[in-house]
């Protein structure tokens, strides 16, 4: 009975031992993810279009939803296409000194009907309407540059919410704007702790608030009146990253995911959220995932995408469905649609 006890005594710390260690910002919904019953979708039976005649990606940075229209931002370039037929509709601006013209673009944003282009090197915001016509430029003062922003995004009152990428020790994460981009307030207390820069979205609009995600964290975060806190907690179960809060930055967490990339999943990012659905993209072996949060049966559905022509770029959720852009053999780049109610 002794040894039973003893035993039983030693489980229960080698599991409080394992588990993520207790903080009030890793509160929230739990949002459980089961990777093992994920759901493996063939591309090549689902609709797709080509986006453009010929192949103008290099890379797929970052993109954008309005109504019928995609955009996209590779390299140093921004494209927009008709999302139903993928036909070319114009390049946003284009790289040079000009009126309207960006020097390095570091970041695309929505603008109610409108969109911006953050231009790191330019110092400042320019904004073009939805068919790239050049309106106006938000020149950033010179104490919102003493440490750059790495992305951008507007909130109601019109004003902003930056995220930084560079900074001396201690330079705070997040900060808030107003409309012309003058700086406010920090928000959170959380430091820029490197200069690097990854993969996809930081920042995405709900209905009533802006959500947050930082690398390799698994804790979306939700920022609302100068406010932030942790609105949702995803857990992959015996997969979760639960060394992230023991690691000094980014750099030592790619280290360290680099050696255990096929027993841990990571970077909660593109998030989406309707009064419907939570969905975000996220990492698990070298393979990309998309996991959809029914809040009302309040299930998670976990998808990921294949294809005999080609990989997998990138993962976005908008309005119930999936869309997969996928390079393929001949260097082309489509644009598949998968209906997760189909």
């Amino acid at each position: 009975m002794r040894d039973r006890v003893l035993l039983c005594l030693i489980v229960i710390l080698f599991s409080f031992s394992c588990a993520r260690k207790t903080d009030p910002f890793h509160d929230g919904t739990l949002i459980e993810v089961s990777i093992d019953k994920t759901h493996r979708v063939c591309c090549d039976s689902l609709d797709c279009v080509l986006l453009g005649s010929s192949n103008v990606f290099s890379t797929i940075d970052d993109v954008l939803f309005k109504d019928s229209i995609v955009i996209v931002k590779t390299n140093n370039a921004i494209y927009s296409f008709d999302i139903n037929s993928g036909h070319f509709r114009t390049q946003m601006s284009e790289c040079g000194r000009g009126p309207g013209e960006y020097i390095q673009a570091w970041d695309i944003g929505l603008m109610r009907e409108n969109m911006f282009i953050y231009d790191i090197d330019g110092r400042n915001c320019l904004i073009y309407d939805m068919n790239g016509t050049y309106i106006n430029t938000l020149q950033l003062p010179v104490e919102s540059t003493n440490a750059p922003f790495q992305s951008l995004i507007p909130i109601r009152d019109g004003g902003f919410i930056g995220k930084r990428v560079f900074g001396v020790s201690g330079t705070p994460e997040l900060s808030l704007y107003d409309a012309k981009l003058n700086y406010i307030t920090d928000i959170g207390d959380n430091k820029v702790t490197s200069g690097i820069k990854l993969w996809r979205q930081f920042f995405s609009g709900a209905d009533n608030d802006i959500l947050y995600v930082r690398y390799f964290s698994d804790v979306i975060w939700s920022i609302e009146n100068g406010d932030i806190t942790a609105k949702y907690n995803v857990s992959f179960g015996n997969k979760t990253f639960v060394e992230y809060d023991d690691m000094a930055d980014e750099y030592e967490c790619i280290d360290y995911l680099e050696k255990h990339k096929k027993r841990v999943a990571y970077g909660v990012c593109n998030v989406y959220e309707s009064s419907k659905y939570l969905a975000f993209q996220f990492f698990f072996n070298d393979e990309q995932f998309m996991s959809v949060y029914d809040k009302e049966e309040k299930s998670t559905e976990v998808y990921n995408f294949i294809s005999t022509n080609g990989s997998v770029s990138q993962l976005y959720f908008t309005d119930g469905s999936i869309y997969v852009f996928m390079d393929t053999l001949d260097n082309k780049e489509y644009l598949y649609r998968f209906d997760i109610q189909s």
